[in-house]
C-alpha cells in the first residue's frame, strides 16, 4: 500500500453526503470500472401473423401423417425481427477506497461511519422509521461525487452498500491506522446520455468544495 503523502492528486475522492457541509476525502485503491447497459427485445410477429403460422403448421401436421413431408415454418418478416429498446440501467459505480490517519487526531472511523450512516435507517418514534439520509426521491438527499479532475457528478447517488476493514495497526490515539473498503453507488433515477458527456468531459482542480 502506499503511503498518504505518496497517494497522487488524480487518485482522490471526494463525496459530499446530504445534510453534510464538509466533504468525505478519500482515495482509490484501485482501478474503477464505469460501464453501463440497454436492454433491446424483438416485437415478434403482429397477431395475424402468428395465427396464419399455427394454421399453416396443423396443416402441415395432418398431411404429413397421410405421407406429404412439410417441414416447420413461420410466416413473418425480417422487420419482425428488428430490436426495440426498452430499458437502461442505472448509472453505477464501485469505488475501492482508503482513508488513512495522516496527523494525530484524525480517526478514520469518522469518515466510514458516515458512509454506513448512508446504508440505515433512522428511526423517527416507537412506529416509524425513515430512509437512509431521510431520502425523499430528490436529487436533495443524495450524495455527490469527484475524482481527482477528470469525473464529476451533482448529487446524483444513492449509497448502496459498504464495507470496510479496519487495521490492526493502531494510531498513539488508540484509533485504526487505515480502513479499506468499498462503496456501491448508483443514480437515485435515470441518467441520460448528455449527463454522462458531461460528467466525464469534466476537467478542473481537484480540491472541491461541500
Amino acid at each position: 500500500m502506499l503511503f498518504a503523502n505518496q497517494l497522487p492528486e488524480s487518485m482522490k475522492v471526494s463525496i459530499g453526503l446530504p445534510k453534510e457541509t464538509e466533504l468525505i476525502t478519500s482515495y482509490l485503491t484501485q482501478d474503477i470500472s464505469i460501464g453501463g447497459s440497454a436492454s433491446y427485445t424483438s416485437p415478434g410477429q403482429i397477431e395475424l401473423a402468428k395465427q396464419a403460422s399455427e394454421l399453416l403448421n396443423r396443416g402441415a401436421a395432418v398431411a404429413n401423417r397421410a405421407g406429404t413431408n412439410f417441414a416447420n415454418q413461420q410466416i413473418t418478416t425480417i422487420f419482425s425481427t428488428v430490436q426495440s429498446w426498452t430499458s437502461s440501467d442505472l448509472f453505477k459505480l464501485q469505488l475501492p477506497l482508503v482513508f488513512i490517519s495522516l496527523d494525530r487526531g484524525i480517526d478514520p472511523r469518522i469518515p466510514v461511519k458516515k458512509l454506513l450512516k448512508c446504508v440505515y435507517p433512522i428511526s423517527k418514534d416507537l412506529v416509524t422509521i425513515s430512509a437512509p439520509n431521510e431520502y425523499n426521491f430528490t436529487s436533495s438527499t443524495c450524495c455527490s461525487l469527484r475524482i481527482g479532475s477528470w469525473l464529476l457528478t451533482p448529487k446524483i447517488f444513492l449509497i448502496t452498500s459498504v464495507n470496510f476493514s479496519f487495521s490492526k495497526e493502531v494510531t498513539t490515539d488508540g484509533w485504526p491506522l487505515f480502513a479499506t473498503g468499498t462503496i456501491s453507488m448508483q443514480s437515485y433515477q435515470q441518467i441520460f446520455a448528455d449527463e454522462i458527456e458531461e460528467f466525464l468531459s469534466y476537467a478542473g482542480p481537484t480540491t472541491a468544495t461541500a
